[in-house]
């Protein structure tokens, strides 16, 4: 199968530009244990949560790093059933202020077990889809990850106490295209 080019293809920062390189430090930024193991839907992700998280981890966030915040919304579609229903909306994540936050720390990407970073409905426009979406990869050129599992990664930092670690999420080859699935690896 040929895939051929059209003008709606990222022509400059296609996926295709990091499918070798979307490695390095990652950093696990535990929201869900710093608000005390329960998140109500539809949380919004503040600056001073994030900040609040890093400070009580004993954690910092270094120019480049991969972030990766837990909110504990994938392990309630496996683990409640019942709230299938009312998954999608609402849905805890990142609120406009973040944005900044991720300019000024110069993240390189940013993941979270929810369903697209950012909190639905949003404090912009409920009506939009996603739209700090276009902030954080159109506007600073930083990727999101969507959907991962912490979990287990979660259990294991705050047994240590260590938040950072070697992060491998490569995307597949696909020229043009602005997403693709990953099997984020880390290593402690």
């Amino acid at each position: 199968m040929v895939l051929h080019s059209t003008l709606r293809d990222a022509t400059k920062l296609g996926i295709e530009n990091v499918k070798e390189s979307l490695i390095g430090r990652g950093v696990l930024i535990d929201i869900l244990a710093f608000k005390g193991g329960n998140l109500s839907p539809g949380y919004g992700i503040t600056r001073e949560d994030i900040e609040g998280a890093l400070k009580q981890q004993r954690t910092e966030v270094k120019k480049g790093d991969i972030v990766i915040l837990r909110t504990g919304v994938v392990p309630m579609w496996y683990n409640d059933p019942s709230s299938r229903l009312n998954y999608f909306n609402p849905q805890t994540g990142i609120v406009k202020d973040v944005v900044t936050w991720i300019k000024e720390n110069e993240i390189s990407a940013i993941a979270a077990d929810n369903i697209g970073v950012e909190r639905t409905p949003n404090e912009i426009d409920p009506e939009t889809i996603s739209p700090l979406h276009g902030n954080i990869l159109r506007d600073l050129g930083v990727y999101l990850g969507e959907i991962w599992w912490l979990e287990d990664l979660a259990k294991d930092c705050a047994e240590d106490g260590v938040y950072e670690f070697f992060i491998s999420a490569q995307p597949l080859n696909i020229p043009g295209a602005v997403g693709s699935p990953v099997n984020p690896v880390a290593i402690k």
